[in-house]
């Protein structure tokens, strides 16, 4: 609120003087909300830096400072910052952006076969592919299952994209493989 006080000053001796001052008083701090910030996904993920912005007012002595947007550029879970406004009058109020959860980083995907090729680095069946995945921050939305290859020729792969929960992406290939299905050809001619 705003209080004016009146006070009337005098003197006495070689003559009066009287004076009035205006006080004024304000008791009342700024108000400060968030006013926008960058939103999560459905999981309270964000694979983006997260940029926060406020919105200050006072009625009374009116706002003398107001925070910039404050940008969240690392990754963690539950970050939070603290802003202040302050009002003319000296009075502060403080708000808070807080459960940001930040993840820019891809998963890891890598596809093996699940066993050996001959001394001469072939396969004569279709070779299964054994997935390995890892995210250290926001987790996987799924490890891929095993999958094949199944055709032939040389530097044969199989491909496949994860994601994790804060939505990054990634696409791997597994290691290459050599199969031959088709027994060779043998053909004899009589003298």
């Amino acid at each position: 609120f705003f209080e004016a006080y009146h006070a009337h000053v005098s003197w006495s001796g070689g003559g009066r003087t009287e004076q009035s001052v205006v006080i004024k008083r304000d008791a009342t701090p700024p108000t400060i909300v968030t006013a926008s910030r960058t939103p999560a996904n459905a999981a309270g993920w964000n694979d983006t830096p997260v940029v926060a912005t406020f919105g200050c007012s006072d009625m009374t002595s009116f706002v003398a400072s107001c925070p910039k947007a404050v940008t969240f550029a690392q990754e963690g879970t539950n970050l939070s910052r603290t802003v202040t406004a302050s009002d003319n009058a000296g009075n502060t109020a403080n708000d808070t952006v807080s459960h940001v959860n930040i993840d820019l980083t891809p998963p890891t995907l890598t596809g093996t076969p699940l066993f050996q090729p001959n001394a001469n680095g072939w396969y004569r069946t279709a070779v299964p592919i054994r997935w390995a995945c890892h995210d250290a921050l926001s987790g996987l939305v799924a490890c891929p299952s095993d999958t094949g290859v199944s055709g032939e020729g040389a530097g044969l792969v199989s491909s496949l994209s994860i994601h994790d929960v804060a939505g990054n992406v990634t696409t791997a290939t597994s290691l290459p493989v050599n199969i031959d299905h088709t027994p060779p050809l043998t053909s004899a001619a009589a003298p």
